[in-house]
């Protein structure tokens, strides 16, 4: 009678399990979700503002820079609509005129009306 081997510890499967996942991860997925395959995160994070920017009526796509070089991500983007208005126009002011020209009062209206709308 052969003895089959020892199964490995379920601690042993897990940690392997882990490792294996953890590298994937830093590939395959953003901290909010999946994105393709081969895609870095930080290309991920642009997409995800150019779309969210597109989206406005009008579209925004012009700030996109600005929301570039603030470093903004979807992990920003997704509370500020929880937010007060004034305290979320500030941010959005602060990040809009980061390479950016002065802001008009009215962009800043839609981008603050779209963000409460996109994510809730």
């Amino acid at each position: 009678m052969t003895q089959s081997p020892e199964p490995e510890s379920k601690t042993a499967i897990q940690e392997a399990m882990f490792s294996k996942v953890s590298i994937q991860d830093s590939k395959t997925y953003t901290q909010s979700g999946n994105y393709p395959l081969g895609q870095s995160e930080e290309h991920a994070c642009v997409n995800f503002i150019q779309r969210f920017l597109a989206s406005c009526d009008p579209p925004m796509t012009q700030y996109l820079e600005a929301f570039k070089a603030f470093g903004v991500t979807e992990i920003h983007l997704r509370p500020l609509s929880k937010w007060e208005v004034n305290r979320r126009k500030d941010l959005l002011k602060k990040i809009l005129e980061k390479v950016s020209q002065p802001v008009s009062d009215l962009d800043l209206t839609f981008l603050d009306n779209h963000a409460c709308t996109y994510f809730n």
